[in-house]
């Protein structure tokens, strides 16, 4: 069996990658699209697509533009929506891919990588439920883990096609992801640095490669956003490494454990490989792991920390790094409880692993099927002003035509009679206590009259201002 899986894991992967697909859209129904984040990327991915068949620019973007614009070339073909999800699952594929490939570069050996690979990477429940969502994460990660890949490679091979590789994975990943810059920038100076001790000046023309990237990006957003970026800037403190509160334009957050703690100890959670600890000592004292690997991903933790947001999805970036890191423990493990032993425990590991994803899953499934039947009972009020807030993405992404009006841009000093209101208080009021969203709320409470229209799931109801 551990032959057969080691003989044709590409192929097990590409086509458990194919099933996974279809089974997740088509068999549970979920489309990869729920909170906001991932509408949004669809949206402009639309929007770029309408620029390649008609030529209107499609404006400035919040985000990078990466992850949209691979989605929207591939909507030329298909659904954009439809693209969104498959180019995310499709970076799974290609993630535990690189990731594999990368263990058998690092320690020679993958008597075990394939299964480890599996039940910590595919089976890593917060990891697999990005990785079937419209995101750019899973892109981004896949392009670093690529970037990686080629420049180990490179270090060996000084081939012109490598590091042309590396290079354009590694910018992208950048194009994507703008918290990539920290393990990409640090990953290209080791690869000058490999370039140094065999220079061939041929190899400078893949600087074409981040020129022609960001002439891109230029293009998409004509001008750099200042006030995020200084927002950005103001938030990263060293002081929040010892904060499990903060305050924010997020609104208020309290966590169990201080930033550091999160950013260093994340991977141990049972949202990831809880198991993983006790390949840490075993790992270290292998002393096999690239000193690379371990400053990429402890740079990245430490900058992290510097921020008041615990972004689960942002920590998921370097994790298959620091599975690689692990994976030197594996081998000293196996000898000292027996490899019939340590099949066995692999078994019953990819049980729970499978059990967590499941509940790890749970909570996106359910709130896409809630906006799926929130859309479609919002329909009979189309047409009208919607004060919204937190879900006006989902409607809007769901084809939902009204008059738009968020309650977090701006404190509304009147509102529309007649109009309606779509809210969810309980969900709400402390996070955003003194915030605008609860300052337009208790506005409208004191001030005007609300009519329940209809109260759906969760705690969302919908009002009509009388």
């Amino acid at each position: 069996m551990t032959n057969l899986v080691r003989q044709y894991f590409q192929w097990i992967i590409l086509i458990g990658g194919i099933v996974l697909f279809f089974v997740v859209r088509y068999g549970l129904g979920y489309d990869g699209l729920y909170g906001q984040d991932s509408y949004e990327y669809i949206r402009y991915a639309a929007e770029i697509k309408s620029l390649f068949l008609t030529g209107k620019h499609p404006g400035n973007f919040y985000w990078p533009e990466g992850y949209p614009l691979l989605v929207a070339l591939f909507g030329t073909v298909i659904s954009v929506n439809f693209a969104g999800q498959l180019i995310s699952v499709a970076a799974f594929v290609f993630t535990l891919w690189f990731t594999y490939k990368i263990i058998q570069q690092v320690y020679g050996e993958d008597d075990y990588a394939h299964w480890y690979v599996l039940v910590s990477l595919l089976l890593a429940p917060y990891v697999f439920r990005l990785f079937v969502s419209s995101m750019s994460d899973p892109l981004a990660i896949c392009c670093l883990m690529g970037s990686i890949y080629f420049a180990l490679r490179y270090q060996k091979n000084h081939g012109f096609l490598v590091l042309f590789m590396c290079v354009l994975m590694g910018s992208y990943a950048i194009f994507t992801r703008y918290a990539c810059v920290i393990p990409v920038s640090i990953l290209f100076l080791y690869l000058i640095y490999g370039w140094s001790k065999n220079i061939l000046w041929s190899h400078l023309l893949v600087l074409f490669i981040p020129a022609l990237i960001f002439g891109i990006h230029l293009y998409f957003d004509s001008g750099v956003d200042l006030e995020t970026l200084d927002k950005s800037v103001d938030d990263w403190s060293i002081n929040n490494f010892f904060k499990s509160s903060h305050q924010s334009n997020a609104g208020s957050r309290t966590y169990l454990v201080p930033n550091i703690v999160f950013t260093l100890f994340y991977p141990f959670h049972f949202g990831f490989f809880t198991v993983g600890v006790l390949l840490i000592i075993p790992s270290i004292k292998r002393k096999t792991s690239p000193l690379i690997l371990w400053i990429i991903w402890l740079s990245y933790s430490i900058f992290l920390a510097g921020f008041s947001l615990q972004n689960k999805r942002l920590v998921t970036l370097t994790f298959p790094i620091f599975l690689i890191l692990l994976y030197g423990g594996i081998s000293p493990l196996v000898q000292f409880i027996g490899s019939k032993k340590a099949m066995y425990i692999m078994v019953g590991l990819m049980s729970i692993q499978i059990i967590l994803v499941g509940r790890a899953f749970a909570p996106i499934y359910n709130y896409n099927q809630l906006e799926k039947r929130i859309s479609q009972k919002m329909k009979a009020h189309e047409g009208n002003i919607l004060y919204v807030f937190g879900i006006d993405q989902a409607l809007k992404g769901r084809g939902l035509d009204f008059e738009y009006r968020n309650l977090w841009e701006k404190e509304y000093e009147r509102f529309d009679k007649g109009s309606y209101v779509f809210f969810n208080e309980s969900k709400f009021e402390k996070k955003w206590e003194g915030k605008t969203p609860m300052i337009n709320w208790s506005n409208l409470q004191n001030n005007y009259s609300l009519d329940t229209i209809q109260s759906f799931e969760q705690g969302w109801v919908l009002y009509k201002i009388e």
